[in-house]
């Protein structure tokens, strides 16, 4: 029995302990549900505070729509400001709102012109502060809580500009909102709680259950709910105390952003907790009742469950003494008896246990032989890579690389070295010159961000002073985990077409230099400034060309573009256009769209697939003061008015080698001190090193600082400017033209 009544005590007390747990799960979750259902309260009057300042917000726009038809009405047909038919106008718009208890029409020395009702007309509003400000140029207004002084009642004011045809201030619209009537918009739309309009003094224009408030009760500017929504935020809170009454209250406060005001929506405490309250009692008698009951079944389930338990123990006993397994008859009909069936076959488990164990171990040592075997056959197929292999591990340590690495570095790579070790004796350098570091060298990279690190180029400067041009990628290395353990660079050999390419960049250089034409300074009474400037010292044979020359006394061609790609081809396109250019030029000097249209017939039949050309070709004629041209898909040239005014030139055509395309031409007039700026997408497209563009507005701004200077100092302004923004280093091609009428 002893035994027995400790398994049932220990059971009861597991309950218990159990229980705890339990009742703090309910007591938190009952506190979580007070707080939703407050929190629901809470939301429910901050959605009433929110219609109710949307509804405020629609009602003034619908009175300032009234008050700009007044003043369409006043612009289409000005006699109405001195005829007797405006007091009925003002009078058929306020019998549509019971809200105003007047409408005038005043002008800028604050007397009224007319107003309905005809009393409202003795007095002036030029003291008044919503008055003021519409005279300081405020399209329309919304005072604060005042008196008026037709009624000697609390209203406020919509009040806003009346400008004539032409724009001039006449006056103002001036509508006085009867606060009493305003209140009666809200009652109707809200069942329960109470709402209140405040305005940016803090003040009570409109509650929707009190009325004849004094004017210091309507004074809430003390309130921290009503304070933080006149700041512009949403301001709640379970348990506050009226202004006016005293009692304890429960709700929110809104901002009307429209207007500056703030609505409020809010509630007696006790009456809304009421609900909540009730159920709360219900709530916890019910679990309480419930533990107990549970409590009692315990006590019998612990009795019931010994009777067997009871058996299973000696036999345990019996197998812990003598080691034999006896078999356990229990029917119980529970997991009891499910127990001792388990019990019965413990040994024979055992016994299979033992076997699979046995079998594990030799399974495993099968699969260590073929790793190895793997391993090996890894190690010969990286020695037959034809590129360099480097593996490391996530310290940086060499775990394995091949010969073709040690030849590459010019010396061996020693395993379990670290990559700051094993280049000792040669510098590694980027494209720019730069030594590599640990941390920056791309196997490094890789193994830090998680990410390949591909086809970067790496110079390798030996102790004899000879380079091996490198192009190394790198790939972090990975776990089943998915964690990082190391990474792998593949290192290749790229000298030789290192050599082959800048000898191809000095032939297009030299090409390209033998193409760049001398610009003139003057030219047909024309100042000009010019600045061409290649993009990365490593691409700089580019694709741009500009041209000007003289194709009569009084006229002179003007051409700039872009071939897409660098190197010795973009320089090959360079020289057929420019010399197709001149010659259509000559044969059709009036005429730059017949010279887009047959360079783009030309070059659709002999340029290479992938290439397309943007291109600006002009006329200007000295003589008449014009600039006729054509603009296959170029950067728009901006014209400079004297007047400080800038006009785009927009293209007349795509670009180039896209489609069969045919060309407008545009002709704009020129005027003394005008100045005319073409450029390449180089200067527009310029990026900061974040990424940001500096583009047409960026490019404009630029220039609107620079008036009054000369072609060459803009030039050289705009050149240093857009080098500035680009952190010192062109990515593309920049080409400027700058060109003024003496």
């Amino acid at each position: 029995m002893r035994v027995t009544g400790s398994i049932r005590r220990k059971l009861i007390l597991a309950f218990i302990v159990a229980l705890i747990p339990l009742v703090l799960l309910q007591v938190v979750t009952f506190i979580g549900w007070r707080r939703v259902r407050t929190d629901q309260i809470i939301t429910g009057r901050t959605d009433s505070a929110a219609v109710a300042g949307a509804m405020l917000e629609g009602y003034v726009t619908d009175v300032l729509n009234e008050n700009a038809a007044i003043e369409a009405g006043l612009q289409l047909d000005s006699s109405l400001m001195s005829s007797r038919r405006l007091p009925q106008l003002l009078d058929s718009v306020r019998s549509h709102y019971l809200t105003l208890s007047s409408y005038a029409i005043v002008n800028p020395e604050g007397r009224f012109i007319a107003s309905s009702p005809k009393g409202a007309s003795t007095a002036s509003v030029a003291d008044r502060d919503y008055f003021r400000r519409i005279m300081s140029g405020e399209p329309w207004v919304v005072s604060d809580l005042l008196i008026s002084r037709l009624t000697g009642k609390p209203a406020f004011v919509i009040a806003s500009q009346l400008r004539d045809a032409r724009g001039v201030l006449r006056g103002a619209v001036v509508a006085v909102v009867d606060t009493h009537q305003l209140r009666k918009i809200f009652p109707t739309r809200f069942t329960s709680g109470e709402i209140a309009l405040v305005d940016r003094s803090g003040r009570v224009v409109v509650d929707s259950r009190l009325d004849n408030l004094s004017w210091q009760e309507r004074n809430w500017s003390n309130l921290d709910l009503v304070r933080r929504a006149l700041a512009g935020d949403s301001a709640w809170s379970k348990s506050y105390v009226s202004p006016i009454s005293g009692e304890r209250l429960i709700g929110s406060f809104v901002s009307a952003p429209m207007i500056g005001w703030a609505a409020g929506s809010f509630e007696n405490y006790g009456k809304a907790m009421e609900p909540i309250n009730a159920w709360s009692t219900v709530i916890f008698m019910g679990a309480a009742s419930a533990e107990i009951v549970s409590l009692l079944l315990v006590w019998f389930l612990g009795t019931y469950l010994t009777r067997p338990i009871r058996r299973l123990t000696s036999a345990v006993k019996t197998y812990s003494s003598d080691g034999l397994l006896l078999a356990v008859r229990v029917s119980s009909g529970d997991e009891m008896e499910d127990l001792a069936a388990a019990f019965n076959s413990l040994g024979q488990r055992i016994t299979e246990r033992e076997t699979q164990l046995l079998d594990f171990a030799t399974r495993n040592e099968r699969l260590a032989d073929a790793a190895q075997a793997r391993a090996a056959e890894l190690e010969v197929v990286i020695e037959r890579i034809p590129t360099g292999v480097v593996i490391v591990d996530h310290q940086g340590r060499v775990v394995q690389k091949n010969i073709r690495a040690d030849l590459l570095y010019g010396m061996p790579i020693a395993v379990g070295e670290t990559l700051k070790e094993h280049v000792k004796g040669v510098r590694l350098l980027n494209t720019n010159g730069e030594p590599y570091s640990q941390e920056s060298m791309p196997i490094s990279r890789a193994i830090m961000t998680g990410t390949p690190v591909m086809d970067e180029e790496m110079i390798i400067e030996h102790a004899d002073g000879g380079r091996t041009v490198l192009l190394v990628s790198a790939s972090p290395i990975r776990d089943d985990e998915g964690e990082i353990i190391g990474a792998v660079g593949v290192l290749q050999d790229i000298s030789e077409r290192k050599r082959i390419e800048e000898r191809e960049r000095t032939i297009a250089e030299a090409l390209q230099d033998s193409l760049t034409p001398k610009i003139p300074s003057e030219t047909c009474g024309l100042r000009i400034a010019a600045k061409y400037i290649p993009a990365l010292e490593e691409a700089r044979v580019g694709g741009d060309f500009v041209d000007v020359f003289e194709i009569a006394e009084d006229k002179v061609a003007i051409v700039i573009g872009d071939v897409s790609g660098k190197g010795l081809i973009a320089a090959r396109m360079v020289a057929m256009t420019k010399y197709y250019v001149r010659g259509y030029i000559y044969e059709h000097p009036e005429s730059p769209e017949w010279v887009m249209d047959r360079l783009s017939d030309a070059l659709l039949i002999d340029q290479e697939a992938d290439r397309f050309i943007t291109a600006f070709t002009g006329i200007i004629d000295t003589k008449r003061m014009t600039l006729d041209y054509a603009s296959g898909g170029h950067e728009p040239p901006i014209l400079w008015r004297e007047s400080g005014e800038m006009e785009d030139l927009m293209p007349t055509g795509m670009a180039i080698g896209v489609l069969d395309s045919t060309y407008l031409r545009r002709s704009v007039e020129l005027h003394p001190g005008d100045m005319l700026v073409l450029y390449t997408d180089g200067a527009t497209e310029a990026r900061t090193a974040g990424g940001r563009m500096l583009g047409y507005d960026g490019l404009k701004l630029m220039l609107a600082g620079m008036r009054g200077a000369t072609v060459q100092e803009i030039a050289d302004a705009l050149q240093a400017g857009v080098h500035d923004f680009a952190g010192g280093r062109f990515t593309d091609d920049f080409t400027l033209l700058v060109i003024r009428p003496k």
